[in-house]
Formats: C-alpha cells, structure tokens, sequence
C-alpha cells in the first residue's frame, strides 16, 4: 500500500490577486518561496521516500525547494497539472460575475460538470489525477510519497473521496497551508485531511 501526502504549491502573484491561474505557468511568488522554506520543519517530521509533482513551475518550484531540504528526489507527473480554466483564465471570480451574472452560478450549479467557457470539466481533473496516484502506487509499492498539485486538484480526490456532488452550499473541509493524507489500496482511500499544519507559529497538529 502507497500513502500518498498532499499538498498545494506555494502562493504565486496571481494567487496574491486572487486569480485564476489554471494553466497559465506562473512562478512563485517571492512570498510564495519564503512560504514554502518555511513548511521545512513540519515535513522534517513526516516519513517520506519521493516526491511526485506537477509540472507547472509554480508546483515544481515548490517540490524543488522540499526535495532540496528533504534530501529527496523530485519525479514529475503530467496528469497532476491544475484544471485548465479556459476563457476565464487570469480573471478575478468577482469580476467574472459582474461581467456575465448568472454564468458562475450556473457552472456551480453542476458539480462534477462545472466546465469554465474553453476549459476542462472537474470529472477530467478526477480522471487524471486518480490515473496519476495508480501509476505511481504501481510503480512505487509501500512507499510515502509527498505529492505537491494544485487547489482543483486537491479538491477533487478529497471530494471523489467523500462521495461529494461538488454543488454549492458543502461546507469547505480543506484547509490551507496543511497536508493530506491519502492512500491507494485497489483505489483511493482518504485517510485525513488536514492531517499535518505546516504553517509556522500555528503548527497545532490534526492526528498524523
């Protein structure tokens, strides 16, 4: 059994702006790599053997700076890259609202079929990264690998993994800056969100 240890990539400006980067390759932020430096402490304290990381420079960047400390090698996966936004890549949500009402809404209002105009549905990212986890348990057998992926990514196997719909009104259960334990046994298995706080000055722990 594989026990995978997630986690999400370092701010980035347009984080910082609140934008939608989806595949927009946009580098760390200096507050980004700082962040990043500043998780070290934490994930000392985790057993790990690799890291499996996006390809977008943001996530590799991220994976780069942990493997550099963590004295572990970095292996790239394609199919852990973030959602692809489409039309509304760079954009802000609220500006998006007021200068189309309704369409947000109604693209929420689908869950696993939530598409942005020119983008790629929320059940393609599942597919994709549930491929990336198997072919790297299968590659990997008993190993604890630290996977570094993107928001929509992480969403979508914690919500596949709860039996959510992805609608509005589901209360938000990802927490950031924390990592999340999964584990693939004939299939994903989440075994805890949130399960180790990297930020420092709050390093109150959930059950590792």
């Amino acid at each position: 059994m594989v026990c995978f240890n997630l986690i999400r990539h370092g701010k980035t400006q347009w984080n910082l702006e609140k934008r939608l980067q989806g595949e927009a390759d946009i580098p760390l932020a200096p507050e980004g790599r700082l962040q990043v430096a500043s998780w070290c402490p934490a994930l000392d304290q985790v057993p790990l053997e690799l890291i499996l990381s996006s390809p977008m420079v943001r996530a590799r960047a991220t994976a780069e700076i942990l493997g550099q400390h963590l004295g572990l090698p970095v292996e790239i996966s394609e199919l852990l890259r973030e959602q692809a936004f489409g039309q509304w890549q760079g954009q802000r949500i609220d500006d998006i609202r007021q200068a189309s009402p309704g369409m947000v809404e109604f693209q929420e209002s689908l869950g696993w079929d939530f598409c942005p105009p020119g983008g790629e549905p929320r059940h393609g990212v599942l597919a994709r990264a549930l491929a990336a986890l198997e072919a790297a348990a299968n590659q990997y057998k008993d190993h604890r690998i630290l996977v570094v992926t993107h928001n929509g990514v992480l969403r979508s196997l914690a919500y596949h993994a709860l039996g959510r719909g992805f609608l509005p009104g589901e209360k938000r259960v990802i927490r950031d800056g924390h990592l999340h334990r999964f584990s693939w046994d004939h299939g994903l298995v989440l075994s805890k969100l949130n399960a180790v706080n990297l930020n420092p000055g709050d390093r109150r722990r959930v059950s590792a």
